[in-house]
């Protein structure tokens, strides 16, 4: 704190990724006045960060939690999803990644029924949505079922589902969390973009067998396969000495991305995108 107000003084400008990274410590020393005190002098700049004002609420959330003030800490963030707005409702899967890892259970159950009342009495899905990924990613799977069965209307946020499925498809041995997802939400509408997703996912796993197996099964249930999984899934063919059951889709992957991002016009990132 004192090496940026120093910064501030003299005219520096500070990373955004340091910023960040102070007000992270601070909250997890419990310091609301410094995370307070921070907000204020990235307010006072000339040169804006761009930093989200969610850097700053979801540490102090975490600050109030790791003071033992959870009721603080749930009226910070009940305060954001309640408020009127035309802006999307902001992310806070920070904060339960964070008491998730902490295995702050009290607090979980704070969060979650806070995020079950902004569900279902204010119709904002966001927190919730956010809880019940991070229980995914934390193979949390049956605390995760729970909370789809007490806010099943996240079983229809598609927009964050795809999303999730996204980031998933970026890493190596992520498809058994996307077939998790399936499992837990059988009736997700847009097969197309889920199969897509697993189909990439086998793709940067190598995996050329289940790749086999989801092009099959994509046939026998009618999903398209789009140009872009079809050049993928050609590739991992040739690359394993083996010729494609199929006519390999000519342009560039590039091409393919553009064609397919031109016809979804998401505001999920689709497959083309990666």
């Amino acid at each position: 704190m004192e090496t940026l107000r120093t910064m501030l003084q003299t005219d520096q400008v500070p990373s955004q990724l340091s910023v960040t990274r102070l007000v992270q410590a601070l909250g997890r020393h419990g310091d609301i006045q410094g995370i307070e005190e921070a907000q204020t002098l990235m307010n006072g700049m000339g040169v804006p960060l761009n930093l989200s004002r969610m850097v700053f609420v979801n540490n102090l959330a975490l600050a109030h939690i790791n003071n033992g003030d959870l009721e603080g800490a749930v009226e910070r963030l009940e305060a954001v999803y309640t408020q009127a707005s035309d802006e999307p409702a902001p992310s806070m899967s920070f904060v339960f990644r964070k008491v998730l890892e902490m295995n702050n259970e009290a607090a979980l159950d704070k969060l979650s029924a806070m995020a079950e009342r902004l569900a279902n009495h204010f119709a904002s899905y966001r927190a919730a949505s956010d809880l019940f990924l991070q229980l995914l990613e934390m193979d949390r799977v049956e605390d995760a079922k729970f909370m789809l069965a007490r806010c099943n209307a996240v079983a229809e946020q598609k927009d964050f589902l795809v999303s999730y499925m996204s980031r998933l498809a970026q890493k190596p041995g992520q498809a058994g969390k996307i077939k998790t997802l399936v499992n837990l939400i059988p009736d997700f509408t847009d097969k197309e973009t889920l199969y897509a997703y697993l189909l990439k996912c086998y793709n940067v796993d190598k995996d050329l067998e289940q790749a086999k197996a989801l092009y099959l099964q994509m046939q026998q249930e009618g999903v398209e396969v789009n140009q872009l999984s079809l050049k993928r899934l050609a590739e991992m063919y040739r690359n394993a000495g083996e010729t494609p059951p199929f006519t390999e889709p000519p342009e560039s992957y590039k091409f393919y991305a553009d064609k397919l991002k031109e016809r979804t016009r998401a505001p999920a990132r689709s497959p083309a995108e990666e």
